[in-house]
C-alpha cells in the first residue's frame, strides 16, 4: 500500500477551506472519469439481474434492455457528480457538518483497518498522526463516494422507468444497480487504498486549482475521533513511561 505521508486539508477546525472545498470538487470529477468506464460493464450486470429475474418470477415477466440501462448509466454518472458539486457550491456547511458526522459512525472500521495496514510503524514516534492523516483520507473518499452513488443510483432508476420506458419493477432495477455499484465503488476505494499517496497528491494538485473559485466557510468545530483520542492519551502515556525508565537507567 505504501507508507502514508499524506498531508490533508483540515477540517478539524471551525473553517472549511477553499482548498478543502476544492478537492471535493476535484473528487467529483475524478468519479465522472471512473463512472465514464464503469459504462464498459455496469449496464451489462443491470441488464442481466434484470433478465435473471423476469425469468425466474412470474411476478415480474418483463426486463429492460442494453440499451435503456446504458442510458441510466449516463444520466446517474452526471447526477451522482452533480449532486457532490451542488453540496458543495450551495451547501457546503450541511455538507462538511453530514461528512464529519458520518466519519464519526465510520471511523471505528477505518481506525481498525488503518492500524492493520500500518502495524509496522506502531513504535514510531508520529505514529497516531500517521494514523489520523490516513484515516481522514480514506474517510472523506467514502463518505464523498457514498453521496455520489446514492444520488447516482436514484437518477439512474428515474431515467430508465420514466424516460427510457425499462419494464422492470423499481426493485428489480435496484437490484441491479445495487450490485453493479458495488462493483464500481469497490474499485474506486479500492486504489485509494492501494495507492493513497498519488492520489491525495491528485487531489491536492486539482484542488489547488479549483480553489479559486470557493471561498472559506466557517462551521462548528467536531471533536477527533474517539478512537484517536484514546490512542493518543495511550501513547503518550507510554512515551512517559519510556523516558522515565530511560532517566533511571542513567
Amino acid at each position: 500500500m505504501g507508507e502514508p505521508t499524506l498531508i490533508n486539508t483540515p477540517d478539524k477546525g471551525t473553517t472549511i477551506s477553499s482548498q478543502l472545498r476544492g478537492e471535493t470538487m476535484a473528487y467529483a470529477v475524478q468519479n465522472v472519469a471512473y463512472s465514464l468506464a464503469a459504462n464498459l460493464y455496469e449496464p451489462y450486470i443491470n441488464y442481466r439481474v434484470q433478465r435473471h429475474f423476469s425469468r425466474h418470477s412470474s411476478s415480474h415477466p418483463a426486463h429492460g434492455n442494453y440499451t435503456q440501462n446504458l442510458v441510466g448509466e449516463f444520466a446517474g454518472d452526471l447526477i451522482g457528480a452533480g449532486t457532490l458539486m451542488a453540496a458543495e457550491s450551495f451547501m457546503p456547511k450541511q455538507l462538511h457538518s453530514f461528512t464529519r458526522a458520518f466519519r464519526k459512525w465510520v471511523d471505528p472500521v477505518f481506525d481498525k483497518a488503518a492500524r492493520f495496514f500500518m502495524s509496522k510503524d506502531c513504535s514510531a514516534p508520529d505514529y497516531e498522526e500517521k494514523l489520523e492523516r490516513w484515516k481522514t483520507f480514506q474517510e472523506r473518499n467514502f463518505v464523498r463516494s457514498t453521496i455520489m452513488t446514492t444520488a447516482s443510483i436514484a437518477g439512474n432508476i428515474a431515467t430508465q422507468k420514466w424516460v427510457a420506458g425499462n419494464p422492470a419493477p423499481v426493485g428489480v432495477i435496484l437490484a441491479g444497480k445495487v450490485a453493479s455499484s458495488a462493483v464500481t465503488m469497490a474499485l474506486e476505494l479500492g486504489a485509494r487504498f492501494a495507492f493513497p499517496n498519488q492520489l491525495n497528491k491528485l487531489d491536492s494538485w486539482m484542488g489547488a486549482r479549483i480553489s479559486p473559485l470557493f471561498a472559506d466557510k466557517e462551521i462548528t468545530e467536531a471533536p477527533k475521533s474517539e478512537n484517536v483520542a484514546k490512542t493518543s492519551h495511550a501513547a503518550k502515556v507510554l512515551n512517559q513511561q519510556a523516558e522515565s525508565a530511560q532517566a533511571l537507567s542513567r
